[in-house]
């Protein structure tokens, strides 16, 4: 049978991907570990994360609650609590609490490190519709 598929005979059936990586990773952000917190925006950030489908930056946390790590998956909320999107987090739970609303500049000097600029980037963030 192999000599057969060396040949160029069709054996058998081919099963394609339904989806790209990207499009397979956020449905199991979606569907797969339950969120660790939820992550609080003011306006301008989920209108930032709603219709200009970009990346979370800390700037627009108002507040985080729960506890969790690094690469854990968060609820994104409002500010009056409705579910806008889950994503999967950049720093933990009491990191991103002390560099809610700051700039990616002051994130070094907050925390002694850094991860990057962004909370949640947009390549790890599902916007619920």
């Amino acid at each position: 049978m192999a000599l057969d598929l060396v040949a160029g005979k069709t054996i058998g059936t081919r099963f394609l991907p339904l989806a790209s990586p990207l499009e397979s990773r956020k449905r199991w952000i979606l569907a797969g570990p339950p969120p660790g917190g939820t992550i609080y925006i003011d306006a301008g950030a989920a209108n930032a994360v709603m219709e200009r489908h970009s990346s979370l930056l800390p700037k627009g946390i108002v507040r985080v609650d729960g506890n969790f790590d690094r690469g854990a998956v968060a609820r994104v909320c409002d500010q009056e609590g409705k579910l806008l999107a889950r994503g999967i987090c950049r720093y933990a739970s009491k990191d991103l609490a002390k560099i809610a609303g700051k700039h990616s500049q002051d994130f070094l000097e907050v925390l002694g490190f850094e991860y990057g600029s962004v909370a949640i980037h947009r390549d790890d963030l599902v916007v619920i519709d």
